[in-house]
């Protein structure tokens, strides 16, 4: 297991970015433990730091990464990958191996509320039928982004002025909220996104019941 901390400093160009999004200068802790991996190429590792966003359920106070890094020596290109709404991570971890053997790094990031950041006995999701939950939930996710980006861009493996996301469904909604608040990022690659969020919600046959509420 390898500690360290890693110093956020805002991107000198948040001009345009709301508040809701800002975060100030900090520094944050981070701990890494290896997994298991048969691949020559590349090695995984676990990666978990403190959200920037404090909620009432402790785990999901806590980050969930897992960091797919190329074995061969240079500095790579880094990618946050986001998962679908249902929570299946295996998508998100081809996508992320992917990269990787083609000597991308990746950083595969579980939203709030989703595997080891459920709380027991508490249903809350990151979106629910609670319009004012999704949004924090949406807020947790875009500055949890933020944090991690600013991990991965300290990679010594990885070139911080070659940043990027992709995501998938949910993954790829939130990808291009992170997008827009995000100046280190250069480049997204988003598959199977709903374009004008608000809209679905307003008229899609999923929503009839929720908007009836």
């Amino acid at each position: 297991t390898t500690t360290g901390t890693v110093k956020y400093e805002p991107p000198a160009d948040e001009q345009g970015i709301p508040d809701f999004f800002r975060l100030s200068a900090h520094s944050f802790d981070f701990e890494m433990k290896p997994l298991p991996s048969s691949s020559s190429k590349i090695a995984v590792s676990e990666v978990t730091f403190p959200s920037p966003m404090t909620t009432p359920h402790p785990n999901n106070n806590t980050v969930h990464t897992e960091f797919f890094r190329p074995k061969a020596p240079g500095k790579y290109p880094g990618v946050i990958v986001l998962h679908i709404l249902g929570g299946d991570f295996d998508l998100a971890r081809l996508v992320a191996r992917q990269l990787a053997t083609n000597n991308v790094a990746a950083l595969f990031l579980k939203l709030p509320y989703y595997g080891p950041r459920e709380q027991p006995g508490v249903d809350v999701k990151m979106i629910s039928a609670d319009p004012q939950q999704t949004v924090l939930g949406f807020k947790q996710a875009v500055v949890d982004i933020r944090q991690a980006t600013a991990w991965l861009g300290a990679q010594p493996e990885v070139d911080p002025e070659q940043l990027g996301i992709t995501g998938i469904s949910l993954g790829g909604i939130t990808g291009a909220l992170a997008f827009t608040a995000e100046p280190r990022f250069k480049k997204a690659f988003l598959m199977l996104a709903g374009g004008d969020i608000a809209r679905i919600g307003a008229e899609s046959p999923e929503a009839k019941e929720i908007l009836g509420d």
